[in-house]
């Protein structure tokens, strides 16, 4: 019996000791990015017979830092590709990096490139990956009809057919422009099939840029579009594309984009005109984004971000009573009808203009919501908020009632 146990103690603690040094393998697996510049990679992919992996990111990107550490950390992820593919990392924004940036057209971070070794792009893909993501998305780079090149060249050729044309926007999103696709496929249209359900489909999903053509063909048919897809729809498409383009501008070509869509005539303009000049005055003229609030907010005014955002510039911008009894009145409509979108922010506006109001009771009320909501959230108090801030909330929040 004692040798038994002996026996089995000791296959025990040699099974442990595996089961460690595995755990420590995997715990330490990495994608292996090889420190070597492109044309090294090349000859060694030529070598090895592989293609080379290159994962294009740069320093400030949020993505690209999680992929490095919770992706290519990955032990399956890790084995794959080391055994698969020449790695190497490349800065878009510095050394070669901006050459192969712009080589391999590049304008979203991370992308993901699989070059073969005559410097050939074979597949692409950008954001974020989950670890089996990426892992498919290597396989597929050595099946030539599932790679990026041969989808991007097949759907070229089909540009034609409404289920082609879907599916090679869907394939170039994040990663290359859609502008020959969409010249390809509204060419082809009627006028009268411009206005179909799929080119509005089309126009809703990948048209971004204020100046693209078929962007400016929604906006000169803005009526006919609202009488076939609902109104809500249509200015809602109008007025992301108009203010994300507006916001990405230089500070300089405000004004200048600002004249521009003023000289169009369509049903949206003055709903569009007024966010844009509040987004203008946020930070610019205290006096007259408060003004233009409380002249035409109520009529504009119609998603969480307008009521809780423009209530918090009024509050941070003016002490008359009105305008905070109209920022008082938007945060209140926020809450019942977003209640799960009002955030430990507007939470705080809401405490704040109560307190600037004196209704000190419910400010209170405010305050606590204000920390409990902060707390779900998972955000440093402190941090969050700025010192003022932070002590007004810690005032109201300890107010004895």
């Amino acid at each position: 019996m004692k040798i038994k146990y002996q026996f089995l103690r000791n296959s025990l603690l040699i099974g442990m000791v595996v089961l460690l040094q595995i755990s420590a393998k995997s715990q330490n697996s990495k994608i292996d990015f090889k420190p070597i510049n492109f044309s090294t990679a090349l000859e060694n992919a030529k070598k090895l017979n592989r293609y080379i992996f290159i994962d294009v990111a740069t320093e400030w990107c949020g993505p690209c830092k999680k992929l490095d550490s919770e992706v290519f950390t990955n032990d399956s992820v890790a084995t794959y590709f080391n055994s698969a593919f020449v790695n190497i990392k490349i800065d878009a924004e510095k050394g070669e990096g901006i050459e192969i940036k712009k080589n391999y057209k590049v304008s979203w971070y991370p992308t993901l490139l699989i070059i073969n070794s005559d410097g050939n792009l074979v597949h692409r893909t950008s954001g974020f990956k989950t670890p089996d993501a990426l892992i498919n998305f290597g396989k597929d780079s050595y099946i030539p009809e599932k790679t990026f090149t041969y989808l991007d060249s097949f759907y070229k050729a089909n540009y034609i057919d409404p289920k082609y044309v879907f599916k090679h926007l869907e394939l170039r999103k994040y990663t290359l422009s859609n502008k020959d696709i969409l010249e390809n496929y509204f060419s082809s249209q009627s006028e009268q099939d411009k206005f179909n359900q799929v080119s509005w489909n089309i126009i809703r999903d990948y048209t971004d840029f204020y100046r693209n053509e078929f962007f400016q063909f929604l906006v000169k048919n803005e009526k006919q579009f609202a009488q076939l897809y609902s109104q809500d729809s249509v200015r809602v498409k109008i007025y992301d594309v108009v203010m994300s383009n507006f916001m990405d501008f230089d500070k300089k070509d405000h004004l200048k984009y600002r004249q521009e869509i003023a000289k169009l005539n369509f049903p949206s303009r003055e709903y569009i005109l007024y966010h844009m000049d509040m987004f203008l005055y946020q930070n610019e003229n205290g006096n007259r984004l408060v003004k233009l609030a409380l002249e035409k907010g109520d009529k504009y005014n119609d998603s969480e971000f307008h009521y809780t955002s423009y209530a918090g510039s009024i509050i941070n911008h003016s002490n008359d009573k009105n305008a905070l009894l109209k920022a008082e009145k938007w945060l209140k409509y926020a809450q019942v009808k977003w209640e799960n979108e009002f955030m430990s922010r507007d939470w705080f506006n809401y405490t704040k203009v109560l307190y600037k109001l004196n209704k000190l009771s419910q400010a209170k009320t405010a305050a606590l919501k204000t920390i409990e909501t902060n707390k779900a959230e998972g955000l440093d108090l402190k941090k969050r908020f700025e010192p003022n801030d932070y002590k007004l909330l810690i005032k109201m929040a300890n107010l004895k009632r």
